[in-house]
């Protein structure tokens, strides 16, 4: 009897090459329905999801479907019906909330079937682009770009600058209405593709751990200088913000340029890095070696980490004003890093910009746990961020 298992059932000289190796594409699953394969992938050349149908007689038949705008974010809902010549893909942008379609595998086409509904929100409103920055080394760094229309490109503007960029996970452009609070108020809101996440495929997410850490660091510095070329905003109108990893993000640039900023939130942040990885009774503490590198058993390890680490590179100099929001029950970043960190910044920098330490204390690394709570957190940060330009006024 012969099973599914039994290699003599499918012997190499039966094989068929559907799909070539790419160096610009990065696999991300494939879905088989009738006569067509559907595979998702990553274009590392643009930092985006791609969808694209394959006709299984004749594999060079491939559609690449065509999304309706610059940046987004997609995924294949799929069919119950594996005989389908149509199925649900689900898609979304940042100025555009959920939306589903049909895809039509046979042309390619998709049709709008049903919109999220969203109250007083109009997607026209807003102008959605994606732009890449050109890193200090040479790569092209993907921006996710949003301001509201007819906003003049001056160099006058406030700008939000958000980022990660850290154990290959991606940031895609998803559609979130509470950015619109600072959008409506003249922001450009911003979210820069750094490497150290997958947007352009796993060799982004290598460039951007270990002992080229600082990769991510230099192009988050990049991102914000190419939005001042580009005159979407200028020196000391940008609010920085990350969370987590991309709090070290916030904390290491923080250090390295503080000219860039008006004001820093930094989530749940991971700043001090050296006594963290350092700490093997640390339960999460190991497992990091994997991405930052061992300062334990590897003297180049610690003195590559030395060069970032927010708490030991704080300086006597000025800086932006600053929002540290940290959690005491935070069990992947302890609360005890932020309270290090702001508490060293007090002793040394010579400015009186505001310095908050904002310690919740019935929170965690993912925030509070009460089902409208975290919309209080948005709110307390995106306060702090108009306090420090002078746009808290009720209108």
């Amino acid at each position: 009897m012969m099973t599914s298992t039994d290699k003599s059932n499918w012997p190499k000289d039966k094989w068929k090459e559907f799909i070539l190796e790419e160096k610009g594409r990065c696999l991300n699953d494939i879905y088989i329905y009738s006569d067509r394969m559907i595979i998702t992938y990553n274009n590392n050349e643009k930092g985006l999801s791609e969808l694209a149908v394959i006709k299984l007689s004749n594999p060079e038949e491939m559609i690449t479907i065509q999304m309706p705008e610059q940046a987004y974010s997609v995924s294949l809902l799929g069919d119950c019906d594996h005989t389908s010549t149509k199925v649900k893909i689900s898609l979304e942008t940042p100025i555009s909330p959920s939306q589903i379609f049909d895809l039509d595998l046979t042309t390619g086409q998709i049709t709008l079937k049903h919109t999220e509904s969203t109250p007083n929100f109009a997607s026209n409103n807003y102008v959605l682009k994606r732009e890449y920055a050109q890193s200090r080394d040479g790569d092209m760094i993907p921006l996710t770009i949003v301001h509201k229309k007819g906003l003049e490109l001056d160099g006058s503007n406030p700008a939000f600058v958000y980022g990660y960029g850290s154990y290959g996970h991606g940031m895609s452009p998803y559609f979130s209405s509470s950015k619109f609070a600072l959008i409506e108020r003249g922001f450009v809101y911003c979210i820069a593709h750094i490497r150290g996440g997958d947007e352009k495929g796993h060799s982004w997410y290598l460039a951007g751990k270990l002992n080229n850490k600082l990769n991510t660091f230099n192009d988050y510095i990049d991102s914000c200088e190419y939005l001042i070329d580009k005159k979407y905003t200028a020196k000391k109108l940008i609010a920085a913000n990350g969370g987590s990893a991309g709090g070290l993000l916030m904390g290491a640039v923080t250090n390295m340029r503080p000219d860039l900023f008006k004001v820093v939130v930094a989530d749940v942040a991971f700043v001090d890095v050296i006594n963290t990885i350092s700490d093997d009774s640390l339960p999460l503490t190991p497992p990091e070696w994997e991405e930052w590198g061992n300062p334990i058993e590897s003297k180049e390890d610690f003195n590559y980490m030395l060069q970032y680490s927010p708490y030991d590179n704080i300086a006597k100099q000025n800086y932006p004003a600053m929002l540290y929001n940290s959690g005491i029950s935070d069990e992947q970043v302890t609360y005890w890093e932020p309270t290090k960190m702001v508490a060293k910044l007090r002793e040394f920098k010579t400015d009186h910009n505001d310095l908050v330490l904002n310690m919740k204390m019935h929170a965690g690394h993912a925030g509070a746990s009460k089902k409208y709570e975290f919309l209080e957190e948005i709110a307390f940060s995106y306060t702090f961020i108009l306090k420090q330009f002078g746009m808290t006024e009720i209108t």
